[in-house]
């Protein structure tokens, strides 16, 4: 029954009434799609904060969000890690401090995930930078790191000095950094072989992390 036959039914003076009811209840169901097209379509959307800068270009089907500035920072083995000696993988970075009693044992666990998950990729690295470096010296890097069983070939653990690291967390990562440890950013970020950042990923969201893998699985292939 369309809606005039449907109005018919009912005596003229309910009619104004009803009809105010059905396009109000059409506005609902309108925003109601909506609301859930846009959703759909910012899951699947690697970068899940802010908004892309205007010279994003896209490639292979993720956006480029800029290019890490060279720096070099200090490896628990106490060897460099460099911009120029990360060239050519495929890496992840995340921001962390050996004595965190919030987010970061579960950062380090989802890195120790994706560890074992591209353990065949020669290619792969994870990058986990502190944010204490008073506090986080090689030795108890090295002690953080065995408790995750890190691979010492593919999963490095740096620290450098403040004014070194805050600038490239913010400039070059353009994540936040604040004065203390606790305000570090919980986001982990794919790096390509050029250096350049690819996405933004929500740390403690499944979803999230899914997309990690799929767009990292996609670089190594290209």
């Amino acid at each position: 029954m369309n809606l005039p036959a449907f109005l018919e039914t009912f005596p003229m003076a309910k009619r104004p009434y009803l009809v105010a009811t059905a396009m109000v209840v059409s506005v609902l169901l309108g925003a109601l799609i909506t609301g859930r097209s846009y959703l759909k379509s910012r899951m699947s959307n690697p970068v899940i904060w802010g908004t892309l800068p205007a010279s994003t270009v896209t490639q292979g089907g993720l956006p480029v969000l800029g290019t890490l500035p060279d720096f070099s920072l200090l490896e628990r083995s106490g060897d460099s890690i460099s911009r120029e000696s990360l060239l050519g993988k495929i890496w992840i970075a995340n921001f962390i401090f050996t004595r965190c009693p919030g987010p970061c044992p579960n950062m380090s666990q989802q890195f120790a995930r994706l560890q074992r998950f591209f353990r065949k990729d020669s290619d792969f690295a994870l990058v986990s930078m502190s944010v204490d470096p008073d506090y986080d010296t090689i030795d108890v890097l090295n002690t953080y790191a065995a408790n995750y069983r890190s691979d010492p070939e593919r999963w490095f653990f740096v620290t450098g000095e403040e004014d070194v690291l805050s600038p490239l967390i913010k400039e070059g990562f353009k994540l936040p950094a604040g004065e203390s440890p606790n305000l570090h950013s919980t986001r982990f970020v794919l790096i390509d072989r050029l250096g350049r950042i690819r996405g933004y990923y929500e740390s403690n969201l499944a979803g999230s992390i899914s997309q990690l893998r799929r767009d990292t699985q996609r670089l190594l292939r290209e």
